[in-house]
């Protein structure tokens, strides 16, 4: 490796041979080996074998590939790329970075995790490039040879993001996307994540307005769930959803309100709180009116929420009835015997007309 004329001259001196002599021995110019030995050129391949017999020593040895050499010089290397990082890093474009995890990955050509470390590098540097698009692409080649040659997922997933990123850096959204779809998933990253860095525009806004929707329905029933307070977990769970939707028309959110409306009314009976109670059905009662109107409407929905102003619930076709209607589970629920309480009053009795 770099340090073999080092190791040239250590054991020629071990030998007790000179200059002049090994190189009359291997038919080269004392100033050949000199060259070597103060690390200005290496010999030439055909070379190791004679050397290796005069010095008596391994070919691995004399190139410094035994296990405790190559130990050794790996850390090195790792202590370079730790100063680079401290010296460098983000303030000098990544250029000592750069250097230093190229070093790395001539050396230990087989190493993928270091490859896509120093193909993140690449892309990072490219960014500020004034050959962005050609640098970016030595990016995107270095993490197609991680991706083809690493069985580790870990490293494979990190090689997908980075090359997604890369791709999309230079505008190749369709080719990003490809490689996305490639993403195991995982507790900690998922396609979506991943989908993110393929979208521009309003194509990612409306993207990123989809997952919100999605998060806020988990929310929503995440919230009711951990809390011991079932009443106040549910009017917190409505106060976020007069927050983000100020309008009240919350479509498809009426499936959460429902919910939760009922449970909280379930709630406030064992509570003993029967006026409560009533007031909480109304709204249940309300709810799901508006339920059966998302499922049964023939023009489109859509948000005025500037969170999801670009969503849309398309129409829906009503199909042959199977389950009630969520009006009707209504009136089946609250006859259940947990509401026996308020049976007998005037202001339930209207709950069922």
């Amino acid at each position: 490796m770099n340090n073999i004329g080092q190791r040239i001259r250590e054991l020629r001196k071990k030998n007790d041979l000179t200059q002049e002599v090994l190189a009359d021995f291997l038919g080269v110019t004392y100033k050949a080996v000199s060259k070597w030995e103060c690390g200005l050129s290496m010999p030439d391949l055909s070379l190791i074998g004679p050397l290796t017999r005069i010095l008596k020593v391994s070919a691995d040895e004399l190139l410094g590939l035994t296990p405790v050499a190559m130990d050794l010089r790996r850390a090195e290397l790792e202590e370079n790329l730790r100063q680079a990082w401290i010296n460098g890093g983000e303030l000098d474009g990544f250029y000592l970075v750069y250097k230093a995890e190229e070093i790395i990955v001539r050396e230990y050509p087989d190493d993928m995790k270091a490859l896509c470390n120093f193909a993140w590098t690449t892309s990072n540097r490219a960014l500020h490039s004034e050959n962005k698009e050609e640098d970016m692409l030595k990016a995107i080649h270095r993490f197609e040879t991680v991706i083809e040659n690493t069985n580790d997922q870990n490293i494979k997933l990190d090689a997908i993001r980075g090359i997604v990123r890369s791709f999309s850096y230079i505008g190749l959204y369709d080719e990003a996307k490809k490689y996305a779809e490639l993403v195991p998933e995982t507790p900690n990253v998922t396609k979506e994540n991943i989908l993110e860095d393929c979208l521009r525009g309003d194509e990612l806004r409306k993207y990123r307005q989809q997952r919100l929707k999605r998060t806020v329905h988990g929310l929503l029933t995440r919230m009711y769930q951990c809390s011991e307070d079932k009443v106040l977990a549910v009017e917190d769970c409505e106060k976020i959803l007069q927050i983000i939707i100020p309008d009240g028309e919350y479509f498809e959110f009426y499936f959460n309100l429902v919910d939760l409306s009922f449970r909280k009314s379930i709630t406030l009976v064992k509570l003993k709180k029967y006026n409560e109670a009533i007031n909480e059905l109304r709204k249940y009662k309300e709810y799901s009116i508006q339920c059966d109107r998302c499922d049964n409407h023939k023009e489109e929905f859509r948000y005025t929420s500037m969170y999801f102003d670009l969503l849309v619930l398309p129409s829906n076709i009503p199909t042959e009835k199977v389950l009630p209607s969520y009006s009707e589970t209504f009136k089946i629920n609250i006859m259940d015997d947990i509401f026996s309480p308020l049976h007998d009053r005037d202001d339930f009795k209207e709950l069922l007309k």
